[in-house]
């Protein structure tokens, strides 16, 4: 007897079911953990999976009560840039309609490449300009931020930085600068560092380090790796990101992988609000907000590893998915996969090999929207980063400004230009 191929097709689908098995899908109020993890395979990297399988992450599916795109700023929602932009050599920027190479900051409003044709082997570049870019749309910031390291068993070792960034205007030397010193431990407290950037890949920026033990300023290169931690905690320039080099981007070689449906971590379903101060500037830190984000350990009953934080939800969002590596003989990992939101291009998940090629680290950012009440400021940017060591089994997580004690100040106002000479820079740290 003859059986349809569309009759035994049904057969098989009836007998899969019968026998419990489950695709890959979930659904807003659904909670993930070893007892149903099969339901989240290939929405998330294989290292979020084998976390929920050894019971170190539980995940709560959730919904949103607003659109992600729709909570940026508005430039960061106009599509007027498309077409405008392209990479050029060494994974530059360059603004067709000006024709000019590497144009200011300034000068670029919103996302450069708001679509990204993937079929463009310069796209995870497009994307990393988009992220870059997003982040100059806050400046001149100012912020009190905290990195912890934590290890299997609870304890903790608290970093605490205040920075400023700002954005150069035209006339200045360089495009952009950072300006950082370490407040606790008390070991490291005066340890600082001023960097100042270029757009132009090429051309060196400035890179000053001090250090209260030998109380004196070195200036080092510029071209330092982006892939250097800082004191044990996986703060790197590119683990600011989901890809490769940043600081040395002519270095990156950047492959597109795919598109596809992925579990996006944010916190909260609405936007906190952020609250404009005297001086003018928007506060989305604990300061201004209350806004306090627990981590497990910090938790009474706190079942999973004590790294991750608490009131996670998961939502169903379109990601990229890319691959970098770097030429430089310095840099210490091999092959980077990260995970990009489609159209706000935030970086959502990362995992760095070593330079063989095996695992070393898996991380992930959960983000957090922010309306002002005047309705002059909007945003959604990471309230938390959660990076872990799969070799020594630690958590690297920064809460950043969602502590007592931090704060962010988004679109500070009358921004002290002498923070980013030497002179400024010795006096800040001390």
């Amino acid at each position: 007897m003859k059986i349809s191929i569309k009759l035994f097709a049904f057969a098989m689908l009836m007998v899969v079911l019968s026998a419990g098995w489950a695709f890959a899908d979930v659904a807003p109020g659904d909670v993930i953990d070893k007892t149903n993890v099969q339901k989240i395979e290939g929405l998330v990297p294989g290292y979020i999976v084998k976390w929920v399988k050894a019971g170190d992450m539980t995940m709560k599916i959730g919904k949103l009560d607003y659109h992600p795109m729709d909570n940026l700023q508005p430039a960061f929602q106009d599509k007027s840039n498309v077409g405008r932009y392209k990479i050029i050599e060494h994974n530059g920027l360059m603004d067709v309609k000006e024709n000019k190479k590497h144009p200011h900051p300034h000068d670029v409003k919103g996302f450069p490449f708001p679509e990204v044709d993937t079929s463009d082997p310069t796209a995870p570049v497009q994307m990393m300009y988009n992220f870059n870019f997003h982040e100059y749309g806050t400046w001149p910031l100012h912020f009190n931020d905290f990195w912890l390291l934590v290890s299997r068993d609870g304890k903790v070792k608290t970093f605490e930085i205040e920075a400023y960034r700002i954005v150069f205007d035209k006339k200045a030397t360089y495009d952009h600068g950072d300006v950082s010193r370490f407040k606790q431990p008390f070991n490291y407290a005066g340890t600082g560092s001023l960097v100042c950037n270029y757009i132009d890949p090429l051309k060196d920026g400035l890179r000053f380090v001090y250090s209260p033990l030998i109380r004196r300023v070195k200036r080092m290169s510029h071209r330092l790796p982006g892939s250097e931690s800082n004191f044990d905690v996986y703060v790197t320039p590119d683990n600011a990101w989901g890809g490769g080099p940043r600081t040395d981007i002519e270095n990156g070689r950047y492959k597109f992988i795919r598109e596809q449906t992925a579990l996006v971590p944010y916190l909260g379903k609405k936007p906190v609000t952020a609250v404009k101060n005297k001086n003018g500037g928007y506060e989305t830190g604990f300061r201004g907000t209350g806004n306090k984000v627990a981590i497990g350990f910090e938790v009474p009953g706190w079942k999973g590893a004590p790294w991750h934080p608490d009131g996670v939800i998961w939502v169903k969002r379109p990601v990229y998915v890319i691959e970098v590596t770097s030429v430089n003989s310095n840099y210490r990992w091999g092959p980077s996969e990260g995970w990009i939101e489609k159209d706000t291009f935030a970086a959502i998940f990362k995992s760095n090999t070593d330079v063989n090629g095996n695992p070393w680290t898996g991380m992930y950012w959960v983000r957090q929207a922010f309306k002002s009440d005047d309705g002059k400021y909007q945003d959604l940017h990471f309230a938390v980063q959660v990076i872990v060591d799969l070799k020594s089994d630690k958590g690297s997580v920064f809460p950043n400004s969602r502590r007592e004690g931090g704060f962010r100040t988004v679109w500070i106002k009358n921004v002290q230009k002498n923070l980013f000479t030497r002179a400024g820079f010795v006096k800040f740290t001390r």
